[in-house]
C-alpha cells in the first residue's frame, strides 16, 4: 500500500512504518527518524486528522488506527527497529526517556526481536545511564555500570568503600529502575559479585598499563583481597585478573606479582650475589604490617573469645611479635615492658601459626 510520509512523498517500498511524530513516544525518545535511509517511513500528520475523502467521513485517528492494524504502523514500545545505529543513546537520557527505552527493550525481548547487533551495541556502549562514584555524579554506558540488588547490594557497598565502582543512581530514577533489572542486565549492566571482581581487576590493570599505580592503588588491591578473605569469599576471579599485570614496584621497576619476590631472611644470601626483583622495601613493610594486623586479630579473637576486653591488647602483642620475627631477645624485652610472661606452649603455638620457615 503506497503511503504519504511526513515529507509529503509517496512511499511504496518500506521496511517499517512509524506513526506520525505528533504525540508519538518515538519522537520524544529519538527526536527524528534516524532510519529513513533504511526505508522506515514516518507517516504524515494527515493520517491523524478527521476529514472527508470522496464523500466518506473519517473520525480523528480513525485512519491511523486502521494502519496500525493492517500495515503495522507502530510506536515505541511496539516498534521493531532496524539493526542500525541509534544516536540518541550517545548522550544522557532524561528519567522519562530512560524508562521508555527500558520498556521498549522489555517488549522486544518478550517478542524475541532483540538481536545482538548495531542497535543493541549502541545502547550498551552509549553514555546515557545516570551513575555515581562516591560523591561524583555522571553518565556512563550500561556495560560500565553496576546495579545494587537485594542479593549483593550490601556486599557491593562494602566493596565500594575500598575501590571506586560506578553504581546506577537508583534514587535519581525514583528507586523504580530496579523493576527493570533483567532488561538492564540484557544491555550490559552488572550486578553479580564475580562481575565486580573482574571489573575492578580490569580497571586497575588498565590504569597500570597507562601509568604506574599509586601507592594508594596498590594498597587498595591488597585491602580488597583481605576483604574477600574476611568475608569468606573466593578471591580467585580477582586474583586472576591482576596477577599478570605489571603493578608492583620492585628493584627492577614495575613487575607482575608472579615475577616479584617478597624479601625475608631466606633471601639474604641470594640477595648478596644476585640482582633479584624484590618488592620495594617501603611497600613490603606496609604489606607486612597489614598481614600481621589481620592475622593477629584472628588469633586473638580465637583465643580470647570469652574475654573481649583483652582481645585488642593480645592482638597488638602478637602483631609486634610477628614484626620482630619472634626474635627471642626482642620478645623478652617486649614482655617485660608489658609485665607479661609467655609459656612454652604459647611459644610453640605462635611458631606454628606464624612460621617464618
Amino acid at each position: 500500500m503506497p503511503l504519504l510520509d511526513s515529507y509529503a512523498c509517496v512511499k511504496a517500498q518500506k521496511s517499517g512504518v512509524l506513526v506520525p511524530a505528533n504525540g508519538s513516544k518515538w519522537m520524544g525518545l529519538i527526536g527524528s527518524n534516524p532510519w529513513r535511509r533504511k526505508n522506515f517511513v514516518e507517516l504524515g500528520e494527515d493520517y491523524l486528522r478527521a476529514d472527508t475523502f470522496a464523500g466518506v467521513h473519517t473520525w480523528e485517528k480513525q485512519i491511523i488506527n486502521f494502519l496500525k492494524t493492517h500495515i503495522e504502523a507502530s510506536d515505541i514500545p511496539d516498534l521493531c527497529p532496524p539493526d542500525d545505529a541509534f544516536p540518541t543513546v550517545a548522550s544522557p537520557l532524561t528519567k522519562e526517556n530512560t524508562f521508555l527505552l527500558l520498556e521498549w527493550i522489555r517488549n522486544l525481548k518478550q517478542k524475541r526481536m532483540l538481536v545482538d547487533g548495531n542497535f543493541l551495541r549502541c545502547i550498551k556502549l552509549g553514555h546515557w545511564l545516570r551513575t555515581y562514584v562516591g560523591d561524583s555524579l555522571g553518565y556512563r554506558p550500561p556495560s560500565q555500570s553496576f546495579l545494587l540488588t537485594p542479593a549483593f547490594g550490601n556486599l557491593l557497598k562494602d566493596i565500594c568503600e575500598l575501590v571506586d565502582i560506578p553504581l546506577v543512581d537508583q534514587q535519581f530514577y525514583d528507586n523504580k529502575i530496579i523493576d527493570y533489572k533483567e532488561e538492564l542486565i540484557t544491555i550490559g549492566v552488572m550486578s553479580e559479585f564475580v562481575e565486580a571482581c573482574k571489573f575492578i581487576g580490569r580497571h586497575l590493570m588498565s590504569l597500570a598499563a597507562n601509568v604506574n599505580l599509586t601507592r594508594a592503588n596498590v594498597y587498595s588491591i591488597l585491602n580488597f583481597i583481605r576483604f574477600l578473605r574476611e568475608k569468606l569469599l573466593p578471591p580467585e576471579d580477582f586474583i586472576k585478573s591482576i596477577k599478570e599485570g605489571k603493578w608492583l614496584r620492585t628493584l627492577h621497576g614495575e613487575q607482575s606479582p608472579v615475577h616479584s619476590i617478597l624479601f625475608d631472611s631466606e633471601w639474604t644470601s641470594a640477595a648478596r650475589i644476585s640482582n633479584l626483583p624484590f618488592i620495594d622495601e617501603e611497600l613490603q613493610i606496609r604489606a607486612n604490617i597489614v598481614f600481621a594486623t589481620y592475622f593477629s586479630q584472628v588469633i586473638a579473637q580465637g583465643l580470647l573469645w570469652d574475654r573481649e576486653d583483652r582481645i585488642a591488647e593480645l592482638s597488638e602483642l602478637i602483631k609486634l611479635g610477628w614484626l620482630l620475627e619472634f626474635e627471642e631477645e626482642a620478645i623478652s624485652f617486649l614482655l617485660k615492658t608489658k609485665n607479661l610472661q609467655i609459656f612454652m606452649e604459647d611459644v610453640e603455638f605462635l611458631k606454628s601459626t606464624f612460621s617464618t620457615e
